[in-house]
């Protein structure tokens, strides 16, 4: 079953027909077995004697080979500043040149162009993003809100808010925006009317990220503080972060996502990687003692997954890669190799995202798209260079197996 689920993503990744693009995500696997019913029996067993003659088994998973996307296939720009998948499938990515939508073939571009500045301890990215309804918005280098119109195939400006810088919406499908202006405006999922968000103070810096900790709480990401929103009262806490020593941490907090156990992680431009388990007043260096490698402490973190393996995904600026697994406890990093095609590829890398099928997507700030896809590991291929100069199979015809296991 393994290799029929493997053999179906292959298949549809690479040779699937045109008349088959755009399909709903829920119908992909059985799209996928019927067109293999489809494929003849040479086909299949062309794959299938690949699959075993190569070594492609389950240990395949455990080393991450990165594929790519770039202008060369039709990205507008290499800049690949924020990554999303909509309800139908369609992979959408937001660029300096360019917002381009990908359907697995070929690209097309809408007239946008997104913000790209990282320094030592700041950063400003353009951002995509999907939410609870499936409805896609952008933040492009004008600063204005967009939503798209999939009928009519454009995008129209919202909510009548300028110098917005990130967008997010809550459990209750309301809406929260931050501005450059260091201002918090809400927008009720109802009435769709909008407020803004009283302080007491003037806020250190700009917010970076907007996350919901619980149904009735909602906590901002800033330069050197949280805050935290009572969602029905709007009522706002300014937090200052301590960490082990109980220190205040002066960070520009840059990303955020939580864990299984309700642990909290914390990007910073600069400083690294924080923990704030359950419970705890406190924020630990990441990773803890459980861990046998650490991690820089001076990573400027521009985005984090948590993915469906559990395992956290940290994208930094210089730094390349890194993917820390919570099950076996290891660390492991990924850089660039100059004469390797198959590593990690720019170290720059602005964003993280992870599609309906489980691929994984890195967005880099000069080399299009790293993508990783697990189920690909378990193909292999082997070229002209790989074989004795009297051997040539750059086309092959047929594959027969001999009764010594001779291919």
């Amino acid at each position: 079953m393994r290799f029929v689920l493997a053999l179906t993503l292959f298949y549809l990744r690479f040779c699937m027909p045109a008349s088959a693009q755009g399909i709903g995500t829920a119908n992909i696997i059985v799209f996928g077995i019927s067109i293999l019913r489809s494929i003849s029996k040479t086909s299949i067993a062309f794959v299938f004697f690949s699959f075993i003659f190569f070594g492609a088994n389950v240990q395949a998973q455990d080393q991450v080979t990165f594929r790519q996307l770039s202008v060369k296939d039709g990205l507008s720009q290499n800049s690949a500043i924020s990554i999303i998948q909509d309800s139908i499938g369609y992979l959408w990515i937001a660029t300096q040149d360019g917002l381009n939508k990908y359907d697995g073939r070929k690209f097309t571009r809408y007239p946008f162009q997104f913000v790209d500045i990282t320094k030592p301890d700041y950063s400003h990215l353009g951002k995509l993003y999907l939410d609870r309804q499936h409805q896609l918005w952008i933040i492009p280098t004008d600063n204005v809100l967009y939503k798209y119109d999939p009928e009519s195939d454009v995008f129209k400006s919202q909510f009548d808010i300028g110098d917005a810088y990130t967008l997010f919406q809550d459990s209750n499908e309301n809406y929260w925006i931050s501005t450059h202006k260091k201002e918090i405006f809400f927008v009720d999922g109802k009435s769709m009317q909008i407020s803004k968000i009283p302080f007491d103070r003037a806020l250190q810096g700009i917010i970076n990220d907007i996350a919901e900790i619980h149904p009735d709480t909602i906590l901002l990401l800033g330069k050197n503080e949280f805050v935290k929103i009572a969602v029905d009262t709007k009522n706002s806490v300014v937090i200052q972060p301590k960490g082990p020593s109980g220190k205040a941490l002066q960070s520009n907090f840059s990303a955020m996502t939580s864990g299984k156990s309700e642990e909290l992680y914390f990007g910073t431009n600069g400083n690294g990687l924080f923990v704030k388990n359950k419970g705890s007043k406190r924020l630990e260096r990441m990773p803890t003692y459980s861990f046998e490698e650490s991690l820089p402490t001076d990573l400027n973190i521009l985005d984090l997954l948590l993915d469906s393996k559990n395992r956290l995904w940290i994208a930094t600026y210089g730094q390349g890669l890194y993917m820390v697994n919570m099950k076996s406890q290891k660390i492991t990093p990924f850089t660039n190799e100059k004469h390797n095609p198959r590593t990690l590829h720019y170290n720059d890398v602005l964003c993280v995202y992870e599609d309906y099928l489980g691929t994984l997507w890195f967005g880099t700030d000069g080399a299009g798209l790293s993508y990783y896809d697990e189920y690909l590991e378990k193909f292999n291929s082997l070229t002209n260079n790989q074989t004795p100069e009297n051997i040539n199979i750059d086309v092959v015809r047929s594959i027969a197996v001999t009764h010594d296991s001779i291919i």
